[in-house]
């Protein structure tokens, strides 16, 4: 038979966990790595913005849309003016060559005639950020994505 004393699983939790220390430390380390993450992705993003400078960078997914958690990846579409396949597959090696071990991110080299794509535009319907537009598109993109720091 198990049985709880006292105040049940909350004093559990606090005399087994130390309490709020614990939760406030864990939740300072989970900032920490945020951080960390943010500034790899950033430095990540300038490398790809001179290794495509004729290309817009769209942050899309969980990233974008503000509602991540701590551990979620980050989605990068690289809009390069024509993209067919063995393209694509050019593209892909060149940003996992220069990809940091730490960082997770999904990256989806496409065409700026792939924008059309009913795919795509719910992708980004769903939220994006322009960290870099290369192309000039933010005016096609209007009403899809806001441009990063805004």
């Amino acid at each position: 038979m198990m049985r709880v004393l006292g105040g049940g699983a909350s004093s559990i939790w606090r005399s087994s966990w130390g309490g709020l220390g614990v939760r406030r430390r864990l939740l300072k380390i989970l900032r920490r790595r945020v951080e960390c993450m943010e500034r790899v992705f950033r430095q990540y993003t300038a490398v790809l913005r001179n290794l495509f400078p004729r290309s817009t960078l769209i942050l899309f997914g969980s990233r974008a849309r503000g509602d991540y958690a701590p551990y979620s990846d980050y989605d990068v579409m690289v809009v390069v003016p024509v993209v067919k396949g063995a393209e694509k597959l050019r593209i892909a090696e060149e940003v996992l060559k220069v990809k940091p071990r730490e960082l997770a991110v999904d990256v989806l080299p496409v065409g700026v005639e792939e924008l059309d794509d009913p795919i795509i535009r719910k992708m980004l319907s769903e939220g994006c950020v322009i960290l870099h537009d290369g192309l000039g598109l933010i005016n096609r993109l209007r009403g899809l994505c806001r441009a990063a720091g805004s």
